[in-house]
């Protein structure tokens, strides 16, 4: 038996549905209807849920109907019983009709859901590809690798102080100050330099030139005594210079060099001396000229531009797959491209490069200049003829570009690409009968920028070179100090003839020899050259400190000093005052000067003279002076 409203199956005897509450139909046994007698003479009657009539299957064709209260009293009725309350009546709620048990309607949330997950997804995988460079074709790739990794060594010095101290030097605005001592100078039977231990040198330079300033000194010593000092300084117009032994005590001279050809005319009154009377000029203002001259035009910088962009376009690279290559002894996997770099693009970039290194007009320097030292233009011109400049080598320079590139041709290069990093470059053909290669390996470690190395070798018939410069260490000054390894190694037909190594340590945190430096080379030279000592630097200055720098020639140390340098912001230490202006002076007083200085000056030898006497034995002088003239021989 089913339920009319529901459709569920019901337990035979059922009177109400038990999932929708509607009353459950009573079978009939034949066609006769089935007729419940009233408890009164109100009609009861159950409620449907709708007009629609539902009609349920049966096991026959006797239509079932739903019992109904009669109205008329049955004929042999015993009388009427008093009536009794009515009873309350259930109403069930509404349920849906039904109709062949038809599947339930669903929800359209999750569809959409997944519809917008799946574009999100989407959308974040073309991101991924177009980042990672799936994307991206091979040139671009292997251009954003080869950036990538030069950015990596670029920040090794960028992260330095060098930029900043850089920059006072391109500024042209700094003072400098070194000085050395000498400890330790070799006695061999070959030369004995013992006696001058003690001997020591100073200089200092602070340069200004925006600001038309410039100062030298220098001093020689000899253990704790003073032999020597002289200065000199520039400023504008004017030239000073000065030495208490030499020139004497609390004394400097002058020149104006705006008034030297007055001076000149004045020296030689009455006499035709050509263009020196016509001399006039500032010499930062000749330095500015010839500096400007040397500087490239922006014709040529934009030529070299054009030029440079024109090469990048006509690169071609082609994708050749994967790859497994040993990088600075690493086993790497990479992904190897195909460079070709076309003869004619490269030709016309090195043409600009070379144009702007050679390209001077000698003669449009030298007339610039002459003119702004106060000359004539026919002045000028004799002088230039005289000195005879020559043309410019910038053609024969354009031949031997010309030339080169014959024999290179298209340039062919595999670059190998691992993590976004070029990894190596290599080259390799046949130039001039000859088999050349020249590899570039980087990275390779866990730290890209602690390795490097690069590789020349050349193989023909006469030759077989090998050279191989390698840098490894800790570049970057992870763990709080910065090392370095480097070494240069030649080799010909397999015989190594140069081997050099260097080897670094330098920790900025630690206050006491915090710096050590040591180079050899054994196979050429037998040279060996040591430091020590305590180097501290700030974005405005350096200093170093060397308790030890010692030299050692085939097994021989040739001398052990101390050495001191000073770098940092521009301060004027030479000021002279009231110097003796040279150009005021008549002809008659400079020659009093002139014999006052040489009296002076021979003096001053007498006295430096009489300090090393007294601190060097007969047998020393002797040893000295021997010395001195078998290096002369020696290394003339």
């Amino acid at each position: 038996m089913f339920c009319n409203r529901c459709g569920k199956k019901l337990n035979d005897g059922a009177k109400f549905c038990p999932y929708c509450g509607a009353p459950a139909a009573v079978p009939a046994a034949d066609s006769t209807p089935v007729t419940e007698p009233a408890a009164d003479s109100t009609p009861v009657t159950e409620p449907v849920a709708d007009s629609t009539p539902v009609t349920e299957p049966v096991a026959d064709s006797t239509p079932v109907t739903e019992p109904v209260a009669d109205s008329t009293p049955a004929a042999d009725a015993a009388p009427a019983a008093p009536t009794a309350p009515a009873a309350p009546v259930y109403t069930a709620p509404a349920a849906p009709v039904y109709t062949g048990a038809p599947a339930p309607r669903k929800s359209r949330a999750g569809l959409i859901i997944g519809i917008i997950a799946g574009c999100v997804a989407v959308v974040a995988l073309v991101v991924t590809m177009l980042v990672t460079g799936v994307f991206a074709s091979p040139k671009a790739t292997v251009m954003k690798a080869l950036l990538k990794s030069a950015a990596a060594y670029s920040k090794v010095y960028e992260d330095s102080n060098a930029p900043a101290l850089m920059q006072l030097l391109e500024e042209q605005k700094f003072s400098e100050k070194v000085g050395l001592t000498f400890t330790e100078l070799s006695d061999s039977s070959d030369f004995d330099l013992s006696v001058l231990e003690g001997f020591g040198l100073d200089a200092a330079w602070d340069v200004d030139i925006p600001g038309e300033k410039l100062g030298i000194s220098l001093s020689a010593r000899y253990g704790s005594t003073e032999l020597a000092s002289a200065y000199a300084a520039a400023v504008e117009s004017s030239v000073f210079a000065g030495s208490p032994e030499f020139l004497g005590a609390g004394k400097s001279y002058g020149v104006d060099t705006a008034q030297l050809g007055r001076f000149l005319q004045g020296l030689y009154e009455g006499e035709d001396i050509g263009f020196l009377g016509n001399l006039s000029f500032n010499s930062f203002e000749v330095a500015q000229v010839i500096v400007e001259n040397f500087t490239a035009s922006e014709d040529n910088l934009e030529a070299l531009e054009a030029a440079q962009t024109q090469l990048l376009e006509a690169i071609t690279v082609q994708k050749q797959g994967k790859a497994s290559l040993e990088v600075n002894g690493y086993n790497t996997d990479c992904t190897a491209y195909q460079v070709e770099i076309p003869r004619a693009a490269t030709q016309n970039y090195l043409n600009a490069l070379v144009t702007i290194l050679c390209d001077r007009d000698s003669e449009k320097v030298l007339m610039e200049m002459y003119h702004c030292m106060g000359l004539t233009e026919s002045d000028s011109r004799e002088l230039i003829d005289q000195v005879s400049p020559g043309a410019s080598n910038l053609d024969e320079m354009l031949t031997r570009v010309e030339y080169l590139m014959a024999e290179l041709g298209d340039i062919p290069l595999t670059v190998y690409v691992h993590d976004g990093y070029a990894v190596a470059v290599l080259y390799r053909d046949e130039v001039e009968d000859a088999d050349v290669t020249l590899n570039l390996y980087m990275g390779g470690g866990k730290t890209f920028a602690d390795d490097l190395s690069v590789v020349f070798t050349l193989v023909d018939e006469y030759t077989d070179a090998y050279i191989k410069l390698t840098s490894s260490g800790n570049h970057t000054g992870s763990n709080g100090q910065y090392t370095d390894k480097t070494t240069l190694k030649m080799k010909d037909f397999g015989e190594t003839i140069f081997n050099l190594t260097s080897e670094m340590r330098y920790a900025p945190k630690e206050k006491e020899d915090n710096f050590s430096w040591t180079m050899t080379e054994k196979e050429a030279l037998g040279l060996k050259l040591s430091a020590e000592g305590q180097l501290d630097a700030s974005n405005k200055a350096m200093s170093m400190d060397l308790e030890k720098l010692a030299l050692t020639l085939d097994d021989v140390k040739l001398f052990t000093m101390e050495l001191q340098y000073e770098l940092g912001e521009f301060r004027m230490n030479v000021t002279p005052d009231d110097p003796i202006m040279i150009t005021d002076m008549d002809a008659d007083a400079l020659s009093a000067w002139v014999d006052e200085v040489s009296e002076t000056s021979s003096t001053a030898a007498d006295d430096v003279l009489a300090v090393l006497e007294a601190e060097m034995s007969p047998e020393d002088w002797d040893t000295l002076y021997w010395t001195i003239i078998y290096l002369m021989i020696l290394y003339s």
